[in-house]
């Protein structure tokens, strides 16, 4: 990951992309009012070295737009990706979420044995 932080992929993939700009909205509060060093991850086991600069730029896949041409590369491979991808897209489709407002048009739903071109 060339140490750098970022934003791991099942929940942009199924759950933050569904509300990015509340989401980066969160983010902006966060990294603005508090001058960390650290940040200690969900899971409790572990405490990493980072920057509100950092933090920002962990959720910089929420600021896709790929009709603009601007598109983050997301960590893993979009290949790795497109298993979530289409977990994603059955769950849009079965009305359990909205559909993302970030993600379709990304390289996983083009690259792998899970990508799809259904949505």
């Amino acid at each position: 990951q060339g140490g750098q932080l970022f934003c791991p992929p099942i929940l942009t993939k199924l759950i933050l992309d569904r509300e990015p700009l509340r989401t980066l909205e969160w983010v902006d509060r966060v990294s603005s009012r508090f001058d960390f060093v650290r940040i200690i991850p969900g899971h409790l086991n572990n405490n990493v070295k980072a920057s509100p600069k950092e933090f920002r730029r962990a959720f910089d896949v929420l600021r896709n737009d790929p009709m603009q041409r601007n598109v983050v590369n997301q960590r893993p491979l979009a290949e790795d990706l497109a298993l979530l991808q289409e977990a994603s897209d059955l769950l849009t489709r079965f009305g359990v979420v909205r559909q993302s407002q970030v993600c379709d048009l990304e390289p996983a739903r083009q690259v792998g044995r899970f990508a799809s071109n259904k949505f």
